[in-house]
């Protein structure tokens, strides 16, 4: 059965015993600020914010996202809420992240279904063609992505996340682990765990906890963990560098 909490502080390595078994690579946890299994009661709007008036509702054991109302939708030129998007607030700048998540769809597009860390800071985007890629800086430039992960709709998909300074760390039970530094992490006004679905899909999220964590701290032998995760030579992304030098001349 499950067990209700959503806490302000809590203890080390809480909650690291179910059904997903990632652990920290680089983080030490702190105090845990937010757990969540959904079996009952609705989420406050620190706690979780709906993007773009889509639709949030705790269901069947699950936290559930679906897309605005058709008629929000066509009263907006923009940011009509065609995908469920939605953002943990109490995301600590420096954090561990953990949940299972599921994406319904078969329409994406350019830019989504992603889980992003910050608001255009860090994010990872899942693509039937590409399976996962991890995207920094406004989504100007992949840093890393998948080579032998398959991304399907319907599919659970256990994930811990892991920020501290300018470095972060993305585990998917079973797929791929992604690690890369960033000088803008640290510079970055929030780091709040954030999440778009398919266009007219749906997203389900269970088993959600975040810790802070404890700067300056690192697992033992990280390094040597670190050395084994693939590295990747930087692929800029033209078309969003075209776009974010457009809009910045707007």
């Amino acid at each position: 059965m499950k067990i209700f909490r959503t806490l302000l502080v809590g203890s080390l390595f809480a909650g690291f015993t179910s059904a997903n078994d990632l652990k920290p690579l680089m983080a030490v946890p702190g105090d845990l600020v937010f757990e969540q299994d959904f079996e009952a009661g609705q989420l406050s709007k620190e706690q979780w914010t709906a993007r773009q008036k889509t639709r949030w509702e705790v269901a069947n054991d699950v936290l559930t996202g679906i897309p605005s109302t058709p008629e929000t939708q066509a009263a907006r030129p923009h940011h009509k809420g065609l995908e469920p998007r939605g953002s943990a607030g109490l995301t600590p700048m420096n954090f561990v992240a953990k949940l299972s998540i599921r994406y319904f769809g078969d329409e994406s597009t350019a830019a989504t279904p992603f889980i992003e860390f910050g608001h255009h800071n860090c994010r990872v985007q899942f693509s039937a063609e590409e399976g996962a890629f991890l995207l920094v800086e406004s989504e100007s430039k992949k840093v890393a992505w998948s080579e032998n992960f398959t991304f399907q709709s319907g599919e659970w998909y256990h994930i811990l996340a892991e920020m501290v300074d300018d470095e972060f760390v993305f585990q998917i039970e079973g797929g791929p682990t992604f690690h890369t530094r960033n000088a803008a992490f640290s510079k970055a006004k929030e780091h709040a765990v954030g999440v778009a679905g398919f266009r007219k899909g749906k997203i389900e999220i269970d088993n959600f906890s975040i810790w802070n964590a404890k700067q300056g701290a690192q697992q033992n032998g990280w390094e040597q963990k670190k050395a084994a995760i693939p590295a990747f030579e930087p692929v800029i992304m033209e078309n969003r560098v075209a776009q974010l030098k457009k809009k910045k001349a707007a």
